[in-house]
């Protein structure tokens, strides 16, 4: 089940500033989720498991990052080869994204920091991030209190 299109505001700028919990509840309420940070990497990766939506190679043109010199979050799917090979506008850059999982090493890692309880997994970057951390591998994680006009997000089905 691929991912939904994420929240826009009448401007069509990506929904941000929202805790987890606020994000989880929208998506509830329209009989979608928060995709799990699996289903997101794969969204945006695709079947050839490349290393940005668009390919392997960093294209400042082709997302709202550091490079970019932007500064502000853009409206939703502005940059034409910023889309993955499901075709799902902004996986990377632009905004990071909750996912509907906690943070946590990967199977067999360990953290080489503290994780702080219940802190949430958001993948994707945002337009404040550089290009190793607007990857479709990239992730980082945040209080789920936390609100941020950095972090948004997107339902899954």
């Amino acid at each position: 089940s691929h991912s939904a299109g994420m929240p826009t505001g009448e401007d069509q700028a990506p929904v941000t500033r929202v805790t987890w919990d606020e994000a989880d509840a929208y998506c509830l309420a329209r009989g979608k989720r928060l995709p799990s940070e699996a289903e997101w990497e794969f969204a945006a990766r695709g079947a050839d498991g490349r290393l940005y939506p668009w390919g392997e190679t960093f294209d400042a043109a082709a997302v709202n990052c550091r490079e970019s010199g932007t500064g502000h979050p853009e409206p939703v799917g502005i940059r034409p080869l910023n889309r993955s090979p499901f075709d799902v506008a902004d996986m990377s850059g632009n905004v990071w994204q909750w996912s509907a999982n906690d943070y946590q090493p990967y199977p067999g890692g360990t953290a080489a920091f503290t994780i702080p309880p219940g802190a949430k997994a958001i993948r994707g970057g945002s337009y404040q991030s550089d290009r190793l951390h607007v990857t479709a591998v990239t992730r980082n994680l945040e209080l789920p209190s936390k609100r941020s006009p950095a972090i948004g997000f997107r339902c899954a089905k």
